[in-house]
């Protein structure tokens, strides 16, 4: 497109992270050319010449980067639980609470009683606090409603959400616990028969995966087996919540099904890695929930790396084991309290967390074909948020057309 006009060049870029290589694939003193929302062209400050943009950001030698993906969350949600931080300081564990009626149950219960409309105004103020940090797309899963009805609902707010968002959005159909009361085998077979003959066929026009915790007191490696093969068959993407507190079989049956992403895995060992490099999968690795719960393990990353398994970082933001949506911090407690390299971190909430939703070709690099999702820092190298740990740099944010300075 030589001589053409164009919609945006962003020029004078200090660092330009196109995580187009194996490493951060660093251009420096870079451009960016943007038409029709498609990134036509990236190199070298020269390449501005060859274009007429209708408007031109200076970016003044700051770092520029895809947009962040957050990739794993719960934004639809009723309520909050301070109680429950409170009793966890006070040395009740997570299941505990749980067993209790507390924990996921108790949001259930919330989420239930609210209405669609509480809960979409509810999600686009997670959203537009999400773009501020610099979140151009993001996974939101169902799971507070625990009945065909309330799903239903939640996924009708991820409808609405995803059709109004400046972000892109991604619904999943969370398996997420059995509702309060179902306590005995026969009801818990009841409701997985519920969830597959009734839900699973139902949702698949609102939701691109189905998710399940697979986690003592919640559903079994047995019971989850059931539920991905059925959600495999109907045509869904799979993903998996394993290993958060205790190995009960995830890992295995994640093989099995060969899912797209395994997340949280902060008691997985070398054993179950070397299982999992066997299939082409991502690990989403999740800080957030570790430090607010008081984890005394973390992921083996240094494991993880060794066996070539890549690595996505999100907030997993809900009301109880991560009320944050700061993704920024969860980078700095990926490299502080995990373990990993701040080049990792930052692979890990663009190409990576993009191949943990299959959008590697849309999402996550910025090269020649890809969507414009671009951020523009207002620091002067990519080490500076874990340094500055929880700090927000994000200047600008540029989701396709459209584009926000703060």
């Amino acid at each position: 497109m030589k001589d053409n006009a164009v919609d945006l060049a962003i020029v004078n870029i200090g660092q330009l992270l196109t995580m187009a290589e194996k490493g951060l694939g660093i251009i420096e003193n870079a451009a960016i050319v943007i038409h029709n929302g498609i990134i036509i062209d990236v190199g070298e400050s020269s390449i501005r010449q060859h274009y007429h943009p209708q408007q031109t950001i200076d970016a003044q030698g700051k770092v520029v980067t895809p947009g962040l993906i957050d990739c794993h969350t719960h934004l639809i949600f009723s309520g909050s639980r301070e109680n429950e931080m409170v009793q966890r300081l006070q040395g009740e564990s997570y299941l505990t609470i749980l067993k209790r009626g507390g924990g996921i149950l108790s949001t259930v219960q919330r989420t239930q009683k609210a209405s669609q409309e509480s809960l979409l105004s509810d999600g686009k103020k997670w959203l537009n606090v999400a773009l501020r940090y610099g979140v151009t797309a993001l996974e939101i899963k169902s799971g507070y409603g625990l009945d065909y009805e309330n799903e239903l609902k939640q996924l009708h707010v991820l409808t609405e959400l995803k059709e109004r968002a400046p972000q892109k959005i991604i619904p999943t159909f969370l398996a997420h616990a059995f509702p309060r009361g179902c306590d005995t085998e026969l009801l818990q077979q009841h409701y997985i028969h519920t969830l597959i003959e009734k839900m699973l066929p139902s949702f698949k026009k609102y939701a691109d995966f189905v998710d399940v915790f697979v986690e003592e007191g919640v559903f079994s490696a047995p019971q989850a087996d059931l539920i991905l093969s059925e959600a495999k068959q109907i045509g869904y993407k799979l993903k998996m919540h394993v290993n958060q507190i205790k190995s009960i079989g995830g890992i295995e049956l994640a093989v099995k099904h060969q899912v797209l992403s395994v997340d949280h895995l902060d008691t997985i060992n070398e054993k179950e890695i070397a299982l999992l490099s066997k299939i082409e999968t991502t690990v989403v690795l999740l800080p957030g929930a570790s430090y607010f719960l008081n984890c005394t393990t973390v992921p083996d990353v240094v494991s993880l790396s060794q066996y070539n398994i890549p690595m996505a970082i999100a907030t997993n933001f809900n009301p109880g084991s991560c009320p944050s949506l700061n993704i920024h911090l969860m980078m700095s407690l990926a490299v502080h309290r995990f373990g990993m390299t701040p080049e990792q971190a930052w692979q890990g909430v663009t190409i990576n967390a993009a191949r943990a939703l299959g959008l590697q070709e849309e999402l996550g690099s910025i090269v020649v074909g890809r969507k414009a999702h671009i951020v523009i820092w207002d620091m002067q190298n990519y080490w500076m948020p874990f340094y500055h740990f929880g700090h927000n740099f994000v200047e600008y944010v540029i989701i396709e057309k459209g584009v926000t300075r703060f």
